[in-house]
């Protein structure tokens, strides 16, 4: 086994002793806490539902004794009791009179419970006193016939609870479901009344200040009925039909003094859930620990070859001229040491090639300067004006429009070096060219322009425009039966940037090219001839990443007919 070991690779045995010293030590703790948290749990969770309903049966007990207690006061009203013992003999006055005691009575009953519906005194010849939420006229002879309201005049003074029912005896609460809590009044000389209090079944729970936390935690859901099983409360919506259920917990508590029983119906599938995401927690934990071991080693074999992988993937590229730098790496190691350095050593390469090939464009830029200087301008401008007054006195129009075309353009292309170029300047050149180009062509061309107006006045570096629309002219235009239309069109990016297009109808480029041209024009500055690039097009790129940054570029985008060049350059850079 030993020698084995000894025949691993070294990323094999820091595998397996960093299996052996962490997954091990991490897998039992994390069963030995899961036990014990899934103990911890069930242990919480019942007892927190058992207190709920211990609460429940509290609350509900302790609503029913006030309801008792204030009920019991009717005893002690000696005008009440005077007049209900008397009301079928009592005069009109006497009626009134004790009508206002009782009035008075079921006020204060109102006050001292002001979540009842309504509060109700009917005596024993069934006249019905009642104050409550809404007014309403109480049909005597219908309450008494209520099977619920019986129990109660049968229960010799004892405190009933009724079972939900509607008002069918009232004008105003007919679809109103209450139950009612009532005792009949009466002493040792005989029975004066009933005295009822209604009360809608939300009220009992009202009061109960963890109701909504069980719900929300376990879907819990409260039903109180009676002894008989009528239903007095259920929450929304009726859970009665869980009771009993195998797949329902169901905490009963019976109310001895309102003769009521109040039932905790909690799903089994919500009362474990946080033990059964613990035993998940728990696989998972165990997976995750498995997984990160295999993923560290991973990473770190990464870490060692990622950064050989992008050095090689830079110097392939920087084969091809495209000089890149590598995103360097915070460490002190040989890494990162050799890729600091390969960094500095393409810092070089760029710099050099640069002061190269600015060399060159000085060089070149010297010798067209030494071109002009053996062209006399004015000798030239006054010959060609000569010709135009000739041509005029000769009455051919269509040759002085030309030679002042011609002018035009020679005066653009030898106006001196350190002169500002505007691309107003640039649309002025092109516009000249294109109407020679019409006389030769036969009035073919239609060009439009449209740049915003305070683009007109940006600076921009010289001779951009015109190789352009002449590569469109010499590749686009291969059809002669069409009209060839020319769009230069420039809007202000969001980056504060100009962007130019210009836009034709002529044929497109096949997309394999266009692919090619494309990463040839996002290449650095060259010194190399790049022959399928076009020396027009690969002459603008180059000066417009040497005077404005490789972030500024030259792009090709191509349909079967029409071709799009795009030219980005920044507002705020001055021209040649």
């Amino acid at each position: 086994m030993i020698n084995m070991y000894r025949q691993f690779k070294l990323s094999t045995k820091l595998f397996i002793i960093t299996t052996f010293l962490g997954v091990i030590p991490l897998l039992s703790l994390a069963l030995i806490y899961s036990y014990f948290s899934i103990s911890n749990v069930r242990e919480v969770t019942t007892n927190f539902t058992n207190l709920f309903a211990s609460q429940l049966h509290a609350s509900v007990e302790s609503y029913v004794n006030e309801l008792d207690n204030i009920t019991k006061t009717a005893f002690d009203d000696n005008e009440v009791t005077h007049f209900l013992t008397n009301e079928e003999k009592s005069s009109t006055s006497e009626k009134i009179k004790g009508k206002i005691s009782i009035d008075k009575f079921l006020y204060r009953m109102a006050i001292l419970k002001p979540d009842i519906y309504s509060v109700m005194l009917v005596s024993n010849n069934a006249t019905v006193y009642s104050y409550g939420s809404l007014p309403s006229i109480i049909d005597g002879n219908m309450l008494s016939s209520q099977a619920w309201f019986q129990d109660i005049r049968n229960a010799n003074g004892q405190l009933i609870v009724s079972p939900l029912h509607k008002q069918p005896y009232s004008n105003v609460g007919v679809n109103t479901e209450v139950f009612s809590v009532g005792r009949l009044i009466k002493d040792s000389t005989g029975s004066y009344g009933v005295l009822i209090f209604e009360i809608e079944p939300y009220q009992l729970l009202k009061f109960n200040s963890i109701q909504h936390t069980i719900n929300n935690l376990y879907q819990a859901g409260v039903v109180i009925t009676t002894p008989k099983g009528e239903l007095i409360f259920s929450t929304t919506p009726d859970r009665t039909k869980e009771m009993d259920n195998k797949d329902f917990l169901t905490i009963r508590n019976y109310v001895q003094s309102a003769g009521m029983v109040t039932s905790v119906i909690i799903p089994n599938e919500a009362l474990y859930e946080k033990i059964n995401r613990f035993k998940s927690i728990a696989l998972f934990s165990a997976i995750s620990i498995i997984s990160l071991m295999l993923l560290f080693s991973f990473l770190f074999a990464r870490n060692i070859s990622e950064p050989i992988k992008q050095l090689s993937t830079r110097m392939r590229e920087a084969g091809l001229g495209q000089y890149l730098q590598i995103p360097e790496i915070d460490t002190q190691d040989e890494i990162g040491l050799l890729l600091r350095s390969y960094n500095k050593m393409i810092t070089n390469i760029s710099e050099l090639i640069d002061h190269v090939y600015l060399s060159q464009l000085k060089h070149k830029q010297a010798q067209f300067s030494a071109l002009q200087s053996q062209i006399n301008p004015h000798m030239l401008f006054n010959t060609l004006e000569s010709i135009r007054m000739k041509a005029a006195l000769n009455g051919d129009v269509e040759v002085v429009r030309m030679i002042k075309m011609l002018a035009k353009i020679f005066r653009f292309n030898l106006a001196k070096e350190g002169k500002i170029n505007f691309i107003k300047d640039e649309v002025d050149y092109i516009q000249n060219y294109i109407a020679i180009q019409n006389v030769r062509f036969d009035n073919r061309f239609v060009l439009e322009i449209d740049i915003q107006e305070q683009l007109l006045i940006t600076p921009i570096i010289r001779f951009i425009f015109q190789p352009i629309i002449e590569n469109s002219i010499i590749h686009g235009f291969k059809n002669k039966n069409r009209e060839w239309n020319i769009k230069i069109k420039g809007y202000l990016h969001e980056n504060r940037t100009i962007v130019l297009q210009f836009i034709d109808n002529g044929v497109g480029i096949a997309p394999d090219e266009l692919t090619k041209l494309n990463g040839e024009l996002d290449a650095p500055p060259s010194i190399k001839s790049d022959e399928a690039l076009g020396i027009g097009l690969r002459n603008i790129k180059d000066r417009i990443k040497l005077e404005y940054g490789n972030e500024y570029k030259l792009r090709l985008q191509s349909s079967e007919d029409e071709t799009i060049v795009e030219v980005t350059i920044p507002i705020d850079r001055k021209g040649e």
